[in-house]
């Protein structure tokens, strides 16, 4: 199996895809190889950070305020019918 293989493969491992059979082939190339066991492992806690992390929603009032800011600063920046405000 070239490098490639084995990088898709380990990465298929990341997300638990993998058969038991090609999950014994990661495993027995992660084993003879150091640095790419120390890089899987660092990706493994990533990914599990990641997995982990709380996604939360902005504050609706907050995404209100920051559109009206955005929206008056980009009718400032422009002229009449949206085209940009040349000169004035």
């Amino acid at each position: 199996m070239n490098d490639e293989e084995i990088a898709e493969l380990i990465g298929l491992s990341l997300d638990e895809q993998l058969p038991e059979a090609l999950r014994r082939t990661v495993d027995e190339y992660l084993a003879q190889h150091p640095d790419a066991a120390r890089d899987t492992a660092t990706l493994r806690d990533t990914v599990a950070k990641l997995r982990a992390a709380h996604t939360e929603r902005p504050d609706p009032w907050f995404v209100e305020r920051a559109l009206k800011g955005l929206l008056r600063d980009n009718n400032s920046a422009t002229g009449p019918g949206g085209y940009l405000a040349m000169g004035e």
